[in-house]
């Protein structure tokens, strides 16, 4: 009897079905979709855009999209891109940017060391 309440004690909830984590996933970036985005990517990389779409996999596209390269000498360089795919799999984050605050932002008076790739 002891050993029956000690294995139940020990089993676990089932883990959430991997449809319903996609589910979730999918829903956070629509909320993004014709919002002005930041993107961070593995190989360090800053890249500012309109988010056009995306699709199952992550993958996003972007429109009007620059790259922000960042200095200590220098200051913020933006590149222009155009509509740029980026593959779901190089992302490590998104985050929406307030057009009104980025606007007002002089960016060739900001200072910093450009991210590192990132490795795991």
């Amino acid at each position: 009897m002891r050993a029956r309440q000690l294995a139940r004690l020990s089993v676990r909830p089932p883990p959430r079905p991997r449809r319903r984590r996609f589910q979730l996933i999918m829903a956070g970036l629509q909320g993004y979709v014709d919002h002005k985005v930041l993107l961070i990517l593995q190989d360090g990389r800053a890249i500012v855009g309109l988010m056009a779409g995306f699709d199952q996999k992550s993958n996003v596209v972007l429109s009007e999209s620059r790259e922000r390269v960042y200095s200590m000498e220098e200051g913020v360089e933006e590149i222009p891109l155009g509509l740029y795919l980026v593959k779901g799999d190089q992302i490590v984050l998104i985050g929406e940017l307030d057009e009104a605050t980025d606007k007002a932002v002089d960016l060739s008076t900001i200072r910093a060391e450009p991210l590192p790739p990132i490795r795991y």
